[in-house]
């Protein structure tokens, strides 16, 4: 697992990708700076909105279960997987 990559097919798995950021941002200082060892995610295409996540640490990523874990945070705003976005783990 080097990078996952998220697509976007509609508007309510956007909605829920930005909530799930925003959720982020109110983080403490030190999980921020625990997840920024693990990866760095970018925006690549605005329409349909492309997220590339590159993992850092794989056995982090690995022990962390971060797919599930990106599957529920987006499912906790109402994002179905296969409706509202699609996930690419390569």
């Amino acid at each position: 697992m080097k990078e996952i990559i998220l697509i976007f097919k509609t508007i309510k798995g956007e909605k829920a990708y930005k909530k799930s950021e925003e959720e982020g941002s109110k983080a403490s200082r030190l999980e921020k700076r625990a997840v920024k060892c693990i990866f760095r995610d970018s925006i690549t295409n605005k329409d349909p909105l492309t997220v590339l996540i590159k993992i850092k640490s794989e056995r982090m990523a690995i022990q962390l279960d971060l797919p599930k874990q990106i599957e529920d945070g987006l499912a906790k705003f109402g994002a179905k997987k296969d409706r509202d976005y699609s996930m690419q783990v390569s």
